[in-house]
């Protein structure tokens, strides 16, 4: 006789509600859903209805009858309906997630799509932008027919800024000196004809727009002399913004993008390869941050301690930027590090906060130029990573007060200017013979008291031995630029005039393009675009 299991709410077959037994005719099987009965109830059952009493589910036959072995009495019928919602929720899911993957696939090619379309209307526009700049150079007034090359710049024949060849001419104009006088300039041409270039004729600065922004302490052109980018002071929150306006156009062209800063934007540098589009900021709240100068957003930012007052690329080394602080330190950065300075060190904090940042490219030399002294570090860059060498941290102490410095190209072996305020004299630029012994070659004076100056550098093959400083002068008030070599005996006055807008203000940045002839002022809450010719 068959062994009766124990009877229970959940141990009873649902169809004649009598125990399961472990063997016989009534001997506990299953159906395909899972419910559970005895073998001869449910075997009748499924031959006349086909479907399972419990969830009539559908039963093809009787072979889907499958009987259970082992202690019954462990067995515990359970309720698929809670199964069965949940299989369906996740059917659902499932459903929705394949069709987010399918909407989120062609927004994808969509935005490829745009940005390559993006990408194509910025190319053409840098083209359209160039040809217009040559335009504009072919049409300035009193222009003879011919084509002189300004030092890599090819315009129409007229006034001339630099050494230039007259194509077509019978006579070669071969130099000419620009002398600054009481209320302009006059020009003295060394040529064999004298009389092809009128001193009348002689080009000023002209005032291209105006822009309005308090609190700006700093400006710069990018390499392609196509855009200037400044900061000025959002009033109603008291934070700083950046912003970028178009150099070939009279008004603001790009609008403002806000990039709060807590504090003022001590320096703004572009990349100096035209191609990298970044843009590296220096701030008094102690950030130093890089942008895409694109759009102008946020790729990356450093904090220091103390105020960041400097900022500069590492040519030759892409992923490295340094910073200069206001307590006489000089920050070095990795962009594939983000959250730390790969080291830093430090000056002798008397002389002053660190104005201006220099990279010795071919000693590897990173230096930080305080009004009072010059301190410099080697660096080892022979890794995958650079670090600082064991040698010690050198310093020099300056004889006279140095408002800014720049160094030379590779090329010319570690020379670098000073701007130099000299006791009774006025202004003068310094030429050092290199970072490591502060070799004082030659001294140049300038025109009057200079408040900011600024070395540029020419991608033109006649202007690679040479450089062009232009300085904003306070005493008198005044415009001028000088043509140098690295000796500075070569000196050539390349234009001296008054502001063009007559205002008097102290000018605290001044950037210059000689490719393009676009300069750039920052003065009295204002950034002044200016156009030579």
């Amino acid at each position: 006789m068959a062994e009766v299991v124990p009877t229970g709410e959940e141990n009873v077959c649902a169809i004649c509600l009598e125990g399961w037994t472990r063997s016989g005719r009534h001997r506990i099987c299953s159906l395909p859903c899972g419910h559970v009965f005895g073998f001869c109830c449910v075997e009748e059952w499924v031959s006349r209805r086909k479907v399972c009493p419990t969830c009539k589910g559908a039963v093809r036959s009787k072979g889907q009858i499958r009987l259970l072995f082992g202690t019954a009495a462990k067995l515990t019928v359970l309720d698929r309906g809670r199964v069965d919602v949940l299989e369906e929720a996740l059917e659902k899911e499932r459903k929705m997630k394949q069709e987010a993957q399918r909407e989120a696939a062609e927004w994808r090619l969509r935005y490829r799509a745009l940005r390559d379309e993006m990408d194509r209307r910025e190319v053409e526009q840098q083209q359209l932008d160039e040809q217009r700049v040559r335009t504009a150079k072919r049409a300035r007034p009193g222009s003879c027919g011919g084509v002189i090359d300004y030092g890599g710049v090819i315009g129409q024949c007229g006034p001339v800024l630099l050494e230039g060849t007259v194509i077509g001419a019978e006579n070669v104009v071969t130099d000419l000196e620009v002398v600054s006088t009481d209320r302009g300039v006059s020009v003295e041409v060394i040529s064999e004809d004298p009389f092809r270039i009128a001193p009348q004729e002689a080009p000023k600065w002209k005032t291209k727009f105006v822009v309005s922004s308090v609190g700006c302490n700093s400006v710069d052109i990018d390499r392609n002399g196509w855009y200037v980018f400044g900061s000025r002071k959002h009033l109603p929150s008291g934070q700083f913004e950046v912003f970028r306006c178009s150099s070939l156009s009279d008004t603001v062209c790009d609008g403002i993008v806000t990039l709060p800063y807590k504090g003022q934007i001590q320096d703004i540098r572009c990349h100096p390869e035209g191609d990298r589009k970044m843009l590296l900021l220096a701030s008094q709240d102690g950030s130093l941050s890089i942008h895409k100068t694109d759009y102008l957003s946020l790729a990356l930012t450093y904090r220091i301690s103390g105020p960041a007052l400097s900022c500069s690329w590492i040519t030759g080394c892409e992923n490295l930027v340094a910073c200069g602080s206001g307590n006489a330190k000089v920050f070095l950065f990795d962009i594939r590090v983000f959250d730390r300075e790969l080291f830093s060190f430090q000056g002798d904090s008397r002389g002053g906060p660190v104005h201006t940042v220099l990279w010795d490219q071919k000693k590897s030399l990173l230096a930080g130029v305080t009004p009072k002294s010059i301190f410099t570090r080697r660096l080892d860059l022979s890794g995958n990573n650079a670090s600082m060498t064991t040698e010690p941290v050198r310093s020099f102490s300056l004889a006279s007060q140095c408002q800014a410095a720049w160094m030379s190209d590779a090329t010319a072996g570690g020379v670098w200017l000073s701007l130099r305020e000299l006791p009774g004299l006025g202004s003068a630029l310094q030429l050092h013979r290199d970072l490591e012994s502060l070799d004082e070659a030659s001294c140049s004076p300038l025109t009057g008291h200079v408040s900011s100056a600024h070395r540029s550098r020419s991608s033109s093959a006649r202007m690679k031995d040479h450089h062009l400083v232009m300085a904003a002068s306070v005493d008198p008030t005044g415009i001028f630029c000088w043509r140098l070599d690295w000796s500075l005996d070569s000196r050539r006055v390349w234009t001296t005039t008054e502001f063009p807008s007559g205002h008097s203000a102290r000018v605290t940045d001044i950037r210059c393009h000689p490719e393009s002839g676009t300069a750039a002022t920052v003065s009295e809450n204002r950034i002044e675009v200016l156009q030579y010719g």
